[in-house]
């Protein structure tokens, strides 16, 4: 099946508005581009490739949580996640606290876990939690320790839907520090079997598909 592009082009001077609102917690409007692309993802056999060019404070952002929208609105988790790929870690970062702030206006600030460790616990089943209680319970000092590296890392809210589901969203800024005490962490309560960041990010991967996952990372 051949894939086709779709360009978009915004203009630095004006970013239209669109009459489509997004209401979680509290609504959002999109603008026009962002609505265009909630409907290309709405078509979720779709392969088409989305090459979006905008200036800066254009809403590009946003974009990395459309394909949640998307879930949302048609009930079903097509999409587990994006990536955004920044030629800096600083960028990174800065993306990450900028779709952090979205979802705790979008969400709500109550609905945020407070730490690696609670996150970890709370969307890594009950196998994970029971490790990682144990862990807690043995060897707090070195739990901390290693969650201690990953909190700035590692965000993660639970948005609960009006049927009554609980959708976790989870944000990872992924850097060699951050896996490794990712790695450090799993591996310390024995959710894995040896300190690997391959191991840890296939954790992120595999074990982790109730979320919608956003990794912010660099080449």
């Amino acid at each position: 099946m051949l894939l086709s592009i779709t360009r978009f082009f915004i203009s630095p001077l004006y970013v239209k508005e669109s009459n489509k609102w997004v209401r979680l917690k509290n609504p959002i409007r999109l603008r026009g581009f962002q609505y265009e692309l909630l409907r290309i993802f709405s078509g979720t056999s779709s392969r088409d490739v989305v090459a979006l060019t905008a200036p800066t404070g254009a809403g590009k952002t946003l974009t990395l949580l459309i394909p949640l929208f998307v879930n949302l609105e048609q009930g079903v988790p097509h999409y587990h996640g994006a990536v955004g790929i920044y030629p800096s870690r600083e960028l990174a970062r800065d993306q990450m606290i900028s779709v952090s702030n979205m979802l705790d206006a979008l969400i709500g600030e109550e609905h945020r876990l407070d730490s690696a460790v609670e996150i970890l616990k709370v969307v890594g089943g009950p196998k994970v939690r029971e490790l990682i209680e144990k862990y807690e319970g043995e060897r707090r000092e070195e739990c901390e320790e290693a969650a201690k590296k990953l909190d700035e890392c590692l965000r993660a809210w639970i948005y609960a839907t009006e049927e009554g589901l609980e959708l976790p969203i989870l944000l990872f800024l992924s850097t060699s520090r951050s896996v490794r005490a990712l790695a450090t962490l799993l591996h310390g309560a024995g959710v894995i079997e040896r300190l690997s960041n391959r191991l840890a990010l296939d954790f992120l991967a595999t074990r982790l598909t109730s979320c919608y996952r956003v990794i912010f990372t660099v080449p």
